[in-house]
């Protein structure tokens, strides 16, 4: 009867520890932490330079004022960003009311003393045919006849409106005066840009400028797009100013390779980034960064946590470059293997996990 019931009491203990162990167990799995995951793949890693810097031309013309006047002519359908054409009129520049009244009685003055000298130099001439005067005084007479008509002339080229003229094919990228509006000689009016001679101009820091060489192409983004390719063309020797507590740069200038689309806003000055390839590492093991930890205290110690049957197993690896996104993984791990990314920094040794769908 004893013995029954010593059988009984231990088979009730084996069962209640059972049934902790699964509740645990089933407690554990429940409570997962929720991770993704990623495979262990082969790839390509594009390593590239990333610096900031803006977008400009090399031929940049600003059209000025020739006189003082009005200005007029501005047509409506010239904005910035309008294609205009070599020694295509973009406005006229005309007397000022005040300045034409002052002209005309100029003129009047003027088209007399024309007059006059013109016949005095008729009468000097058949003088000089018939003998009765020197050479030297008919000379004084056509000398003073073609100064006055030389004074004419300025004075009625002053009434007429004074054409200003697009100094190359290009697009205008600023406006600077409207119809009406009184200008100064040498006032800025437009500035007139070729936008198929576009460079950009990155800011390398002091870390990665022996990274640029020379014909090294890269993409220039503008708002996180692709918007043209380039060419590395010149390298500055010089570094920059910079402020305490930053990184000293390099000015880096990259010419832009391809045709810009006419109908594209592009501002010049805008901000741009550049990424210039400097090597590429072809067919190699690859995971998600993000999927690397370090051990404490050890920046050479990595590890990652290798997802398996529902748990997470930490597993040091040995890495090699990365190009921001992805880094090559040079050892401890194989091929098709799944790894931790999100949440590999939370979890521990062993959990139960739950991969995110």
């Amino acid at each position: 009867m004893m013995k029954k019931a010593i059988i009984l009491f231990f088979s009730l203990v084996v069962a209640l520890t059972s049934l902790v162990l699964v509740y645990r167990v089933l407690g554990a799995r429940l409570n997962a932490k929720v991770v993704k995951i990623a495979e262990v793949t082969r790839g390509d890693l594009v390593l590239k330079v990333k610096a900031p810097g803006f977008i400009t031309s090399r031929r940049i013309f600003t059209v000025t004022a020739p006189i003082a006047g009005e200005i007029k002519g501005v047509s409506e359908q010239l904005v910035a960003g309008s294609g205009v054409k070599k020694n295509e009129v973009l406005c006229y520049i005309v007397p000022t009311a005040e300045e034409e009244k002052n002209l005309l009685e100029d003129l009047k003055f003027a088209e007399m003393n024309f007059e006059l000298a013109e016949k005095d130099l008729e009468v000097a001439k058949r003088l000089y045919e018939m003998k009765a005067i020197s050479y030297q005084e008919y000379r004084a007479k056509e000398i003073s006849f073609l100064r006055e008509k030389s004074n004419l002339d300025k004075l009625q080229a002053k009434l007429e409106p004074r054409p200003v003229y697009s100094p190359i094919d290009g697009v205008l990228v600023k406006i600077e005066v409207k119809n009406g509006q009184i200008v100064n000689g040498g006032k800025d009016l437009f500035v007139v840009a070729d936008l198929n001679s576009l460079v950009a101009v990155l800011n390398v820091f002091e870390s990665d400028i022996n990274r640029v060489y020379p014909g090294m192409k890269g993409n220039i983004i503008i708002y996180g797009e692709v918007k043209f390719t380039g060419e590395v063309e010149n390298i500055s020797l010089m570094r920059e100013e910079a402020s305490p507590g930053t990184t000293p740069t390099y000015k880096v200038y990259v010419n832009i390779t391809e045709k810009v689309d006419p109908t594209a806003v592009l501002r010049l000055g805008e901000t741009v980034v550049g990424e210039l390839v400097y090597r590429t590492i072809r067919n190699v093991m690859v995971l998600p960064l993000e999927a690397i930890n370090y051990e404490s205290g050890s920046l050479s110690r990595t590890f990652v946590y290798v997802y398996k049957n529902g748990r997470a197993k930490r597993r040091y690896v040995s890495v090699g470059e990365t190009d921001g996104v992805l880094i090559e993984i040079k050892g401890g791990l194989k091929e098709g293997e799944k790894v931790i990314t999100y949440g590999s920094y939370y979890v521990k040794d062993g959990e139960w996990v739950k991969v995110e769908k």
